[in-house]
């Protein structure tokens, strides 16, 4: 049974969240372990859309042109891939985005899962799963054979969530609520971005130790914070890269912030970290 306060968290984030800093994303880290390198992103919904000026029901707009939706749905794929494959997926047709408040993720891989604070009915969504093929194993609903969604090959959740992810086992204890939950650098990192969606990993070698990032949504500005031993200000890149521009940048021990603006809408400066960028293009190692 899942206990008292981990149900209290996700009715909470179910409900949407105004809280400063997106706390009801964060505590979405409570329910996931650390995978591999340890990495996680976290988006608060709920917020994201009030920066953005869309509705609080806003579920997507995939393919939409408009700036606002474009930026929505290039944050969301960050935190839940199933939302950008091209692939059809009865997991996303089934899942009422516009109920989501908040999403987190323990990075990529088969042992990574992706957790969902709803308000949409758990029966509902398991309704449409069978219709599309799932089938019921002890609690976690697995994909048909055939399914080329790796990340909606199993499903699980509870009053208030929804876990997705390759691996059954993985989803079922991660529904269970059987989870370590991240404690570490990644979850301090976070914290201290204090950003509708960011993002953080604890890097096992290589010059940086660790690196978050913040899409701070206003402005289409973002942060990255880097944790490198013996940080040098002649190291930090300066001026555009790749469609972000660095505006200023910041060295106190070993710890380097910088500030980016990215010109187009479509992408986010969550890539910077689990995704197509890397961190090593701010900080020359």
């Amino acid at each position: 049974m899942l206990v008292a306060g981990v149900l209290a968290v996700l009715a909470t984030a179910a409900c949407g969240s105004d809280e400063p800093g997106g706390k009801a994303g964060r505590d979405l880290l409570d329910r996931l372990s650390p995978v591999g390198t340890p990495t996680a992103t976290v988006v608060d919904l709920a917020r994201v859309r009030k920066e953005l000026g869309l509705p609080a029901d806003f579920g997507g707009a995939t393919g939409s042109r408009e700036a606002a939706q474009q930026r929505f749905d290039s944050i969301v794929a960050m935190a839940y891939p199933i939302w950008s494959t091209p692939l059809k997926s009865a997991v996303r047709d089934a899942v009422d985005l516009g109920r989501v408040s908040a999403v987190a993720n323990n990075g990529v891989g088969r042992q990574a899962v992706t957790v969902l604070a709803t308000g949409q009915k758990l029966g509902e969504i398991t309704a449409a799963l069978k219709a599309g093929g799932y089938t019921e194993d002890n609690g976690v609903w697995r994909a048909p054979a055939g399914n080329r969604v790796t990340a909606a090959a199993a499903v699980g959740g509870g009053d208030g969530f929804l876990v997705t992810g390759a691996d059954a086992a993985t989803v079922r204890s991660t529904a269970r609520g059987e989870g370590t939950g991240f404690k570490g650098r990644v979850r301090e990192l976070i914290d201290q971005l204090d950003a509708p969606a960011a993002a953080a990993v604890d890097y096992p070698s290589g010059c940086v130790d660790a690196a978050a990032v913040a899409d701070d949504i206003a402005g289409q500005k973002g942060r990255i914070m880097l944790i490198v031993p013996g940080a040098s200000t002649d190291r930090v890149r300066t001026g555009e890269i790749q469609s972000f521009t660095v505006d200023t940048s910041k060295v106190e021990g070993d710890k380097v912030t910088v500030t980016l603006t990215h010109a187009r809408a479509e992408i986010t400066p969550l890539q910077f970290v689990g995704g197509e960028r890397s961190v090593t293009e701010v900080y020359g190692c």
